[in-house]
């Protein structure tokens, strides 16, 4: 994988930015070095913060955790349990996890009632999605250069030994997410490789580093120029099989209203509509809750594809 430093990336250096553009054209995703940057190293610090709010909420009594049930695609925030995702192979999830709203963490909107834990950590959990989404504006902001967009195109104006299938293998529906894990057992799955067990590749964590996963949506906006990556979780290999696995990801999604319309390149990077070929139209959350209802394993297929 890949392995591209923040620090090169905030001093604008343009051998860094091109080999971040052909990690996310070729794989869907690269390892973010947060060493030797100063707001890097501080996002790198919020995470061990992260992981215990998110240990503390998931080790509270299952009947609390029901009162704040995910249910999607219509409450994408909340408590997730295991065993509840079902693939077409009849294999079930083992991953629970609690989803924090990003409007509610930063209070754009009304407070949400969350989990103790949550509740009494609301400052730290703040800085933490402001220097997350910091990370992923600049991230951006390369690609948006790398392919001749309009500025500000796709980045916001700045403001502030049986193996065992955990997650089965899928493509995240947004633009892009921020994983970070301290155990081994995502894989992910090379471009244009076959889907067979044995060739997929365990991720190793890395101190200091962030795993970057390119999304659906950024597939969709450029016309395949950019790669979703296929990933999945598995039991963690050797010894870190018997550890609890935890994990924290900051997923960045369009907003609601946000049409899923085919970018326009300054430079070619993202082919044209053909004469007589009719663009997406539909509404970002019109067109996630038709991949949540369509056929899983064709719209994995289409959001992986690529050029």
């Amino acid at each position: 994988m890949s392995r591209i430093s923040f620090k090169n990336l905030q001093s604008n250096n343009s051998n860094e930015s091109a080999r971040l553009f052909d990690a996310c054209r070729d794989q869907g995703h690269f390892l973010l070095d947060l060493k030797d940057s100063n707001n890097g190293e501080t996002l790198s610090n919020e995470e061990g913060s992260m992981m215990d709010v998110g240990r503390e909420t998931l080790d509270l009594d299952r009947k609390i955790l029901n009162t704040f049930m995910y249910k999607p695609p219509k409450r994408m925030v909340g408590y997730k349990p295991s065993r509840t995702l079902q693939t077409p192979n009849g294999r079930i999830d083992s991953i629970k996890l609690f989803a924090i709203s990003q409007d509610d963490a930063v209070r754009n909107k009304r407070p949400l009632t969350n989990p103790q834990p949550i509740e009494q950590d609301r400052d730290n959990i703040k800085s933490f999605f402001e220097h997350a989404h910091g990370a992923l504006d600049l991230i951006h902001f390369h690609l948006d250069r790398s392919m001749g967009l309009a500025p500000v195109l796709c980045t916001r104006p700045k403001s502030v030994k049986e193996e065992f299938v955990t997650l089965n293998n899928h493509t995240d529906i947004g633009s892009i997410t921020l994983l970070f894990t301290v155990c081994g057992g995502l894989q992910v799955l090379g471009a244009g490789i076959e889907n067979i067990d044995a060739n997929w590749r365990y991720v190793r964590p890395e101190p200091g580093c962030v795993i970057i996963l390119i999304g659906d949506t950024m597939v969709e906006w450029t016309a395949g120029a950019l790669r979703a990556s296929l990933h999945r979780v598995v039991t963690a290999p050797g010894k870190q099989a018997a550890a609890t696995r935890l994990g924290l990801g900051y997923f960045l999604r369009p907003s609601h209203t946000t049409r899923m319309s085919r970018l326009v390149s300054g430079n070619g990077t993202i082919p044209m509509l053909a004469p007589g070929e009719v663009g997406e139209e539909r509404s970002v959350t019109e067109w996630a809750h038709w991949k949540a209802n369509g056929d899983v394993t064709a719209a994995v297929e289409a959001a992986s594809k690529g050029m």
